[in-house]
């Protein structure tokens, strides 16, 4: 059945001039699509292990050359441990040795003649001092260890002004001192002796089958007094003969003459204590701290034969309890080791640990920073980040109003300005195009010749390969190749040139200095310095304090150290905003968004020095309003999959297109 128009619109009027009991529904205006463009970044690492870098070690080796040793050590064996020890160390480049025999004298090898001369040397240019098969007459420790002291002071003072900064911070002092008997002469004041009798030994040692009080004999710590503790003519005599009588060479002048023999010695006063010696160790720890050096050791090694005759032990003041409690202490306080040899085919200073020390790193900073979205600026109506499709710091409106490829970061596809009317030479070989700075580094110095669109317009032309790093490769993965690190004078092998720890390539991709450290700048003024800008992924060059509630927050928490020294944490990045960018290539699907994780550690002895910088990758989709994936906006990282940018082989191969992204696969 046909039904008319003009029965239709018959009924349409009817209908409206009918009653009706249906009220009217106001029409309103359709939900807006809730936004979900955040994703949060879980990871889970743990510092980086230590390096495997030479650092120095300083060895002193301090050795008695008393006339005790000619007992003691009878075939002269001490001599061919030291032999040993050097001969061991000579293919280790980074083991520096010092000789110093001591018994009335202190002697040197090298020897130390004026302040130019080294203090220490290569173990294969050390040459054996004939010192150590001295028969001297004295066992002075005092005089031993003030000597040590001033020729660690005199390194740490050379090293300080002159080596590498950081050097002393990695240095390893090891001072081996080696003794076969009891510190000699050793004088107290009169307050403290006792006449004719013992009781005074600060070990509390019991008293050796030949020690036996003499009346009147004058004993400090029960070591019987020599004359020259107490009577001018003795001391007199000893020390204007000793040099005659002893012989050597090797005597030290670190510059305020030669040491003399028991120089410090004075009459009635207190020398070669227990608590003198030991606080003289306590002074070289000191010394170690107060120049902030890597390691400071102190070890002690004892020789003593207890088949030697007791009119020998008399002679020498040789009680094996006492000498043993005091090099030990010493030792102790030095923070390193005590050997002790029963005779002398058991000497080895082998024992001891000359290891360098390894660098270990510190954490400094973490942070998230997506490279395909730019922050929307300073105009608060504007919730979106930017999309920047091929990652270079220009978003996809700016480049595609400079008519440059928003899918590649270094897009010149002409040649250079024709003339008006004049067709433009365009480049159609994939491999020509570009010039090796990208769109933003030009655009940005467009007043100095740079411009984008053309291969021939960058202020200095970039080969694609040359030997001296200005060229188009980025050994240190900081996103700057060689040519555009060279004008702007960064370091083309350093991550992070100013130690800001933020990339070089971030700093230049959002428009900050990477030779000035941002930690305490404030370009836009918004009272948020540049660094904690960029960590925020907020607009370090545009005042945006009120965006503070959509800036990504962090949370650190330290879970622990592994075996080998290394600290472990667990790090959260929320609110990473995504953007949704073009294609990569044509046919291809939108929304790739790649944000890098960023982890900034400092050799721990230098935490102010030298920034290195690993970094991880995930990848993830976002189309507005909502179409994300992961889905759930949530991905995590583990420590195997952070990238050392300190590496040159990692950094050349992600610069050659090594994909470090783990998640979305581009298609």
């Amino acid at each position: 059945m046909r039904i008319s128009l003009f029965a239709v619109v018959a009924a349409a009027v009817l209908g409206a001039n009918s009653c009706t009991n249906q009220k009217l529904v106001p029409i309103t205006d359709a939900e807006p699509a809730v936004v979900d463009d955040l994703l949060e970044v879980d990871a889970s690492f743990c510092t980086k292990p230590a390096a495997n870098v030479v650092f120095p070690v300083k060895l002193l080796l301090v050795v008695d050359v008393s006339g005790s040793m000619q007992f003691t050590d009878q075939p002269g064996l001490r001599v061919n441990a030291v032999r040993q020890l050097v001969q061991t160390l000579v293919p280790q480049d980074n083991v520096l040795i010092s000789t110093m025999g001591f018994g009335s004298n202190v002697y040197i090898e090298p020897q130390v003649a004026s302040t130019s001369d080294p203090l220490f040397v290569p173990a294969s240019q050390w040459n054996e001092p004939n010192f150590l098969t001295l028969k001297d007459v004295a066992t002075d420790y005092n005089g031993a260890l003030n000597a040590v002291k001033t020729h660690l002071l005199q390194d740490m003072l050379r090293t300080a002004r002159d080596g590498a900064p950081g050097e002393l911070s990695r240095t390893k002092y090891v001072v081996i001192f080696f003794s076969d008997g009891a510190a000699d002469p050793k004088c107290c004041i009169s307050s403290d002796e006792t006449i004719g009798s013992y009781g005074s030994d600060p070990f509390n040692c019991p008293l050796e089958a030949w020690e036996t009080p003499k009346p009147g004999a004058r004993y400090c710590e029960d070591a019987e007094e020599p004359l020259l503790c107490n009577q001018s003519d003795f001391l007199d005599q000893f020390q204007s003969g000793v040099q005659g009588v002893v012989g050597g060479s090797g005597q030290p002048n670190y510059g305020d003459g030669v040491l003399n023999a028991l120089q410090d010695l004075k009459l009635e006063g207190n020398y070669n204590r227990s608590f003198q010696i030991e606080g003289l160790v306590q002074d070289i720890v000191d010394l170690g701290k107060q120049f902030g050096v890597g390691q400071l050791q102190f070890n002690t090694a004892l020789l003593f034969d207890e088949s030697l005759p007791d009119g020998v032990k008399e002679i020498y003041r040789l009680n094996k309890c006492r000498e043993e409690s005091l090099l030990r202490e010493m030792a102790e306080i030095g923070d390193g080791q005590f050997r002790d040899f029963t005779n002398s085919e058991d000497i080895d200073f082998l024992s001891f640990n000359f290891t360098a020390l390894k660098q270990g790193f510190t954490l400094i900073d973490s942070y998230a920073h997506n490279v395909n979205a730019l922050p929307p600026g300073g105009d608060p109506t504007v919730l979106d980040y930017r999309p920047d499709t091929d990652g270079d710091g220009l978003d996809d409106d700016t480049e595609f109003s400079l008519g440059t490829d928003a899918a590649n970061a270094d897009s010149d596809k002409q040649v250079s300005p024709t003339a008006v009317g004049a067709p433009p030479e365009i480049i159609t070989n994939p491999a020509d195009i570009g010039d090796g700075y990208n769109d933003n580094f030009e655009h940005q110095r467009d007043n100095l010749g740079f411009d984008p669109r053309f291969t021939q317009r960058p202020i200095r032309p970039c080969p694609k390969i040359s030997g001296d790093f200005v060229d188009r490769d980025d050994v240190d993965g900081d996103g700057l190749d060689g040519c555009e690190e060279f004008v702007l004078g960064t370091d083309p092998k350093l991550t992070d040139t100013d130690g800001d720890t933020i990339d070089d390539g971030i700093e230049v991709r959002l428009g900050l200095d990477p030779l000035v450290p941002e930690a305490n700048r404030d370009d836009d003024f918004d009272g948020t310095p540049n660094l904690e800008e960029v960590r925020k992924g907020r607009d370090p060059n545009v005042p945006d304090s009120d965006r503070e509630q959509s800036s990504i927050r962090y949370e650190l928490n330290q879970t622990g150290t592994t075996e080998d020294g290394r600290t472990c944490y667990t790090s959260v990045a929320r609110g990473i905003h995504l953007a949704t960018t073009q294609p990569r290539f044509v046919g291809g699907r939108r929304g790739y968004n790649d944000i890098l994780y960023f982890l900034a550690e400092a050799p721990s002895d230098n935490p102010t020095g030298r920034i290195d910088i690993r970094v991880a990758c995930v990848r993830t989709e976002y189309i507005k309003p909502s179409f994300k994936d992961p889905a759930q906006g949530k991905v995590t990282l583990e420590d195997k999959d952070f990238f050392d940018l300190s590496i040159p082989d990692v950094a050349r191969q992600i610069h050659a297109g090594l994909d470090i992204c783990k998640g979305a696969v581009v298609h």
